[in-house]
């Protein structure tokens, strides 16, 4: 919580151009509260001004303002330029911001060799949900023809990060080809870490028994549960569960 006396010494220290007093003067007026009611025209010129003196998280809010048009009319030029300025800089979201803006021709040229370099770079970085992307992309033909065996690399190495809907779709995979004991490992390991998809391919599985696992009444419980607990966990994290 912010008092008086911290919003008195940032805004002091954001007259003296302190770019991080800036950043935070900038989100505490989009934001609005107590000492900063909610003014986007101020968080607008507060984040621009800290953005242009080199702040990457000014610059990735600003190009997030110019994409979406909020605080500045939509600009998908000076959201692109912003974007590029915080990518540089290795922050990963702005890097993965930026593959998009690459891939779908926002505010540049579509490139997609580009795009896929820098999605590449993050996946083989340790970002667990931009390898699934990858290996969805392939899947369904990046810039080309589906590339199955790009596509399960990807998966691999994002299941092999811990991300439980890359295993989920890497046991589709699996079942596709008929090797059901790999697909029941894989929606066991997805069912682990919340895919509630997974919980019920399993929870059906154990209670009718099909594709090489036997009729378990107890898994099939234990596996309904667990689908009821991602339900649960979803709407409690929920943005309307605290209306």
């Amino acid at each position: 919580m912010i008092m008086l006396t911290d919003f008195v010494s940032m805004q002091s220290a954001a007259d003296k151009r302190d770019i991080n007093a800036q950043t935070l003067l900038g989100i505490c007026y989009y934001a609005g509260g107590l000492f900063a009611p909610k003014d986007l025209e101020k968080s607008f010129y507060w984040l621009k001004l800290a953005a242009d003196d080199g702040s990457v998280i000014a610059q990735y809010l600003l190009a997030d303002m110019y994409e979406k048009g909020t605080c500045a009319p939509q600009n998908p030029e000076e959201a692109f330029h912003y974007m590029k300025l915080a990518a540089d800089a290795e922050f990963s979201p702005a890097q993965i911001r930026l593959a998009f803006y690459y891939e779908h021709g926002a505010g540049v040229d579509l490139n997609l060799g580009e795009s896929k370099h820098l999605l590449t770079s993050l996946a083989t970085s340790g970002h667990a949900h931009v390898a699934t992307y990858l290996g969805l992309k392939y899947a369904r033909g990046f810039g080309g023809e589906a590339d199955i065996n790009e596509s399960i690399k990807w998966l691999t190495i994002a299941a092999d990060l811990g991300d439980g809907p890359a295993c989920f779709f890497l046991a589709g995979y699996y079942d596709d080809i008929g090797e059901y004991t790999k697909a029941a490992e894989l929606y066991d390991l997805a069912a682990q870490r919340g895919d509630k998809s997974a919980c019920l391919v399993l929870a059906v599985r154990y209670s009718k028994g099909s594709k090489g696992i036997s009729v378990n009444s107890e898994l099939a419980e234990k596996y309904k549960q667990m689908a009821e607990l991602c339900q649960n966990e979803a709407i409690a994290t929920s943005p309307r569960s605290s209306e």
